[in-house]
Order: structure tokens, then C-alpha cells, then sequence
């Protein structure tokens, strides 16, 4: 599975998990008392931005992107990283 961002198709990408994580997180940073933001279009582009540039970063540093397992028993496992975006 590639790594989806986010961008026409924000449903199911990175950006989209970060801003869920954003939403969910609110209430601790911010308090109760104060209603989160509305979702706009500028919101949306911050967290595609941030998604694109975790993305190009693991791609432009694929050493830095390690998946280790231990299975015990010589059985390896490799990772790559591509964007469906192109970015």
C-alpha cells in the first residue's frame, strides 16, 4: 500500500488522519469550554501541506524509514515508500 497524503482524494489519506487526530486531541489542549473550528478549506490544505511534507521526507530519506521484525526464526521483511501523488 502506498502512503496517500491526501489531496482530491482526502477520504482515507494522512491528511485526513491528522485531522482526526487534530479534532480528537482538541478538548485536551484546548479545554471544554471552547468549541473546536469548523472544517474549511484552508484547514484541509494545512494538514495535505504537512502529510505531503512527512511523505516527501521519507522519500527523499528512505534510510530513516526502518521497519524491523523479529520473528525468530530468519524470516525477513522488507519496506518501500511511494506516494500515490506523485509528490
Amino acid at each position: 500500500m502506498a502512503l496517500n497524503s491526501g489531496f482530491i482524494n482526502y477520504t482515507n489519506s494522512m491528511a485526513s488522519a491528522m485531522q482526526e487526530a487534530f479534532f480528537d486531541a482538541w478538548e485536551d489542549y484546548m479545554g471544554e469550554d471552547q468549541d473546536p473550528p469548523e472544517v474549511n478549506p484552508q484547514m484541509q490544505l494545512m494538514f495535505v501541506a504537512v502529510a505531503r511534507g512527512v511523505v516527501r521526507h521519507l522519500t527523499e530519506n528512505p534510510d530513516a524509514f526502518e521497519v524491523l521484525v523479529n520473528t525468530n526464526n530468519s524470516h525477513t521483511h522488507t519496506a518501500s515508500i511511494s506516494d500515490i501523488n506523485g509528490s
